[in-house]
């Protein structure tokens, strides 16, 4: 048991030092690293109790270390499982920062301002961002369209947000509510009253029908 649970300890070492140079933020990678891990906990587990086993005679070291790689294996599912969860709730990735985000983008000597910002994971390793982007004077559509790419390229190098959609506007979005610094008000110019039921009917003038029986 203590040369076999050695060899294993030798391989699930080595691959679990593989995968971590390439897991990144891939869920799959890390996952196939935790379990490497886990294995790798498990051969020393095997060769700490073997080594008791044989010095001691207690035989009850082989059960315990068993609990005990058992909790290891529960505590880093449920850290995987969060992140799983996280991603397919599509939010904001815990790494990016929309703030930094947005101070990124103002410092592009284009852009006058950022609003309506959003960023959501698409992948444990991509995130997709939508915002509106207000461009400096009145660019021309190959104006803009470079101004774009240029702010892609460089949420890619600084953040890996592969995936940016931008509206790209030359004053800021009115507020819906608001036309011309006045509340907006339904079609015909007047503010709508709700008025009381009995109202209505009082100018309708049909009698109000009596309930009974038919016939």
């Amino acid at each position: 048991m203590l040369v076999i649970a050695t060899l294993g300890l030798a391989v699930n070492a080595g691959s679990a030092v593989l995968l971590a140079r390439v897991a990144g933020r891939n869920l799959n990678m890390r996952g196939a690293f935790l379990h490497m891990t886990a294995d790798a906990a498990g051969s020393v587990g095997v060769i700490a109790a073997a080594i008791i086993v044989i010095a001691t005679g207690a035989e009850w070291a082989d059960p315990a270390v068993s609990l005990l790689i058992a909790g290891l294996i529960l505590w880093s599912t449920w850290k995987l499982l969060r992140s799983v969860v996280h991603v397919l709730l599509e939010a904001t990735p815990a790494d990016v920062d929309p703030e930094a985000v947005t101070q990124t983008l103002v410092v592009d000597e284009a852009v006058v301002s950022v609003h309506h910002l959003h960023l959501w994971s698409v992948a444990s390793d991509e995130t997709a961002l939508s915002a509106h982007v207000v461009l400096a004077c009145a660019p021309s559509l190959h104006e803009a369209q470079a101004a774009g790419d240029r702010l892609k390229q460089v949420l890619e190098a600084e953040y890996r947000i592969t995936h940016a959609t931008f509206e790209l506007e030359c004053h800021p979005c009115p507020d819906p509510t608001v036309i011309a610094g006045r509340p907006r008000q339904p079609p015909g110019g007047r503010t709508m009253r709700a008025e009381p039921a009995s109202a209505g009917r009082a100018q309708s003038g049909r009698p109000k029908p009596r309930r009974g029986n038919i016939g």
